[in-house]
């Protein structure tokens, strides 16, 4: 893409998932059962 069309995420937009789901799991609504991390970010 042109420069001009580029879209760039904001690193601002995304939350650390990590309070997430430990509130979700204190209010007995998630038991978690294993973690992912992700390998590989694909821009394109």
């Amino acid at each position: 893409l042109r420069e001009e069309r580029r879209i760039e995420e904001a690193p601002a937009a995304y939350k650390d998932i990590g309070p997430v789901i430990e509130a979700q799991q204190e209010a007995g609504l998630i038991q978690p059962a294993v973690r992912f991390r992700p390998r590989l970010t694909f821009k394109g």
